[in-house]
């Protein structure tokens, strides 16, 4: 409401259409590790204060480390009492969970799998500006490991 729109949709845990233009005061170094940083900000930015719906905005960034990784996940399924089912599990340790960034002349495109518990993993490739300010061009989304807690908000 202090910018003068309300959140897009009807409900009010959604994202107003300018919930990320504070990226476009972030600068980076022009390194691969700048953009993968630039992405996980992007990434978990809005997820400082999570009350009520909003909390179905969890996504947490994978390292690539099996154990780590496994580690995390357990961590953000622990207080709810859930364990990942081992089916899960396993597909978990199959998946390719290491981050990539490709720098191109004018671009950097930044590959970045997420874990959520109303979705599992999930790869988010991301393409940005190489030139600041470093406008987000393109954004994919594609599952590779299914995962849905069934707790409801």
């Amino acid at each position: 409401a202090a910018i003068g729109e309300g959140p897009e949709g009807e409900r009010s845990y959604n994202m107003s259409r300018h919930a990320l233009d504070y990226l476009q005061y972030v600068q980076t170094d022009d390194t691969a590790e700048g953009y993968l940083q630039l992405a996980i900000l992007a990434t978990m930015g809005d997820q400082f204060y999570l009350w009520w719906h909003a909390n179905y905005n969890d996504a947490v960034p994978m390292c690539g480390d099996t154990a780590q990784d496994l580690k995390t996940i357990e961590s953000q399924l622990a207080p709810f009492d859930l364990e990942l089912p081992a089916p899960v599990r396993w597909a978990t340790r199959a998946a390719d969970r290491q981050p990539a960034v490709t720098l191109q002349e004018d671009r950097a495109v930044v590959r970045l799998v997420v874990f959520t518990k109303w979705g599992g993993l999930v790869e988010i490739r991301r393409t940005f500006s190489r030139t600041f300010p470093h406008r987000l061009l393109d954004e994919q989304q594609r599952a590779l490991v299914g995962y849905n807690c069934r707790i409801m908000f």
